[in-house]
C-alpha cells in the first residue's frame, strides 16, 4: 500500500487536470479521507464501497469503476477533479461538510509534480465514468489545461450503449439465421404442398371458376409436354394405294385383282 505526502496529493491533482489553486484543498480532503493510503477502502451507508484516496463510492462518485481502478492514484484523482466540478463542488465528502479537512491545510506546501500517476492514464476511464457505465463508445471527456494546468473539461457524451451493441448484434445474427435457413423452408414447404394433395385440390376447384377449367388442362398439357422432353413429333399420314404390303403375295400398286378383290392367279405356262 503506497502513501502520499500532502505535497503529491496536490501534485497529483495537478497532473490529473486539477486546478492548481485548488490543490491545497483536494490534498487536505485527501489527507482526511485516506491519510493519503492509495488502496484503502471503507464500507459505505448505500451498500457502496469507498476507495481510495478520495474515497470514492463505487455507487456514488466513483460509480462505473471497479475497486482495483479507483485504487490506482491517477484514476482516483481524474474521477475526483470531474466528480467535485475541478474542485468547486465537495458536498459528497464527508470531510469537507464535516470540516475534518481544516487541521491538513497547508496552503504553503509546494505541488510534488513528479507524483506517481497522471492525466494521459485515466482519459479512457475518464470518459466512461462520465458517459455512464453501460456505455459503450464515447467522445468528450478530456481536461483542458490552459494555465497552470486548469482549464475546462470537454463535456462527454455516449455514442452508443453496450445494450445497443448487443441488439444490434442479435438482430444480424437472427438475419443472417433466417437467410440461411430460407432453401430449406421453401423445399419444405413445396413437398408439403405436393404430398398433401394441395395442387390436385386446387384443380379441381378452378374448374367450378369461369375459365378455371380450361387454364388447368392448358396447364396439364403444357405439363405432360415438358416430362416427355417437349413437343412429339406425329406419325406420318398413310397415302391411298399404299396400304398394301409390297413384294410376294403382296396387294400392293403392281398387284391386279378381279371383280372380287381377290388377287387373279395365272398360270406362268402360259406365258401370261
Amino acid at each position: 500500500m503506497a502513501t502520499l505526502t500532502y505535497a503529491q496529493l496536490e501534485g497529483l491533482w495537478i497532473n490529473n487536470g486539477g486546478n492548481k489553486a485548488v490543490a491545497p484543498l483536494a490534498a487536505a480532503i485527501a489527507m482526511a479521507e485516506s491519510s493519503g493510503r492509495t488502496d484503502v477502502t471503507s464500507a459505505n451507508p448505500d451498500g457502496g464501497i469507498n476507495v481510495g484516496l478520495w474515497q470514492l463510492d463505487t455507487r456514488g462518485k466513483g460509480a462505473g469503476h471497479t475497486v482495483a481502478d479507483l485504487q490506482n492514484p491517477a484514476t482516483n484523482a481524474a474521477v475526483t477533479v470531474q466528480g467535485s466540478n475541478d474542485g468547486t463542488d465537495w458536498s459528497a465528502w464527508a470531510t469537507f461538510a464535516s470540516g475534518a479537512y481544516r487541521r491538513f491545510m497547508s496552503a504553503g506546501t509546494t505541488p510534488d509534480l513528479s507524483a506517481p500517476g497522471g492525466g494521459q492514464a485515466v482519459t479512457t476511464a475518464n470518459q466512461q465514468a462520465a458517459a455512464g457505465p453501460d456505455c459503450a463508445f464515447s467522445i468528450g471527456g478530456q481536461h483542458i489545461g490552459i494555465l497552470f494546468g486548469h482549464g475546462p473539461t470537454l463535456p462527454s457524451a455516449c455514442l452508443i450503449s453496450k445494450t445497443e451493441v448487443r441488439a444490434v448484434l442479435g438482430g444480424l445474427i437472427l438475419v443472417a439465421g433466417g437467410l440461411v435457413m430460407m432453401p430449406g423452408l421453401v423445399i419444405v414447404m413445396a413437398y408439403g404442398f405436393r404430398a398433401t394433395g394441395a395442387a390436385a385440390a386446387t384443380a379441381r376447384a378452378a374448374q367450378y371458376i369461369p375459365g378455371g377449367g380450361t387454364a388447368v388442362r392448358a396447364a396439364r398439357t403444357a405439363g405432360a409436354a415438358y416430362s416427355r422432353g417437349g413437343p412429339q413429333p406425329s406419325k406420318p399420314r398413310s397415302r391411298a394405294g399404299d396400304s398394301g404390303t409390297r413384294g410376294t403375295g403382296g396387294t400392293g400398286a403392281g398387284g391386279r385383282r378381279g371383280a372380287s378383290g381377290k388377287p387373279i392367279v395365272t398360270d406362268p405356262a402360259a406365258g401370261v
